[in-house]
């Protein structure tokens, strides 16, 4: 959890004791290592985002108050993307996509309500792991000839399947695209509604 105070000693001298007696009744206590106090300005993680005011440069600007993907969380979700794309060699097209598009859909949507737009953007480096798997594939074809035959040329950097339906008629599944995500904020309670 965490708690937010006007002042560092507020937190340290008031908050902390009242907290860890609290919890010492329950037979609980707080971790040392994972317990820190960090100044708003720093910046905090806490599942899997990152918690920090920005101060502008302007001194007529208010500082804002940002909510981006965790550096640590972005590095651990692209190791598994990586994972699963390098120990994918023997898969089809849409068994590989059958196994990505969940894991990168779900990643988007819980990160879809904060500041991420520019993480999905740098995270579509996907694009090039997908490329080399197809090149694992077929090491004797050109990167155009794996890009007409993976990648649709209608849609900037989509991997497609064609899928045939009952009736004959081919559909094309495609890759789940972090940058396509929008992002959704939530709406801010009033300060009285919680306690």
């Amino acid at each position: 959890f965490v708690v937010l105070a006007n002042s560092k000693e507020l937190l340290e001298n008031e908050i902390k004791p009242w907290i860890e007696q609290f919890l010492s009744v329950r037979g609980v206590a707080l971790s040392q290592e994972k317990t820190r106090i960090a100044h708003i300005h720093q910046g905090f993680d806490f599942l899997g985002w990152n918690f920090r005011k920005y101060v502008p440069k302007s001194p007529h600007r208010k500082a804002k108050l940002f909510i981006k993907p965790a550096k640590k969380n972005v590095s651990t979700f692209y190791r598994k993307v990586r994972d699963i794309i390098k120990n994918s060699g023997t898969l089809t097209q849409g068994a590989l996509m059958g196994r990505l598009n969940p894991v990168l859909r779900g990643w988007a949507q819980y990160h879809s309500p904060v500041v991420a737009k520019a993480t999905f953007n740098k995270l579509d480096l996907i694009f090039w792991r997908i490329l080399r798997w197809a090149k694992r594939r077929h090491p004797r074809k050109s990167v155009g000839w794996l890009k007409r035959r993976y990648y649709c040329s209608g849609i900037h950097r989509a991997f497609v399947y064609p899928v045939k339906g009952i009736d004959g008629t081919v559909k094309f599944r495609q890759l789940y695209m972090l940058a396509d995500t929008v992002i959704v904020r939530h709406k801010r309670l009033p300060g009285a509604y919680q306690p």
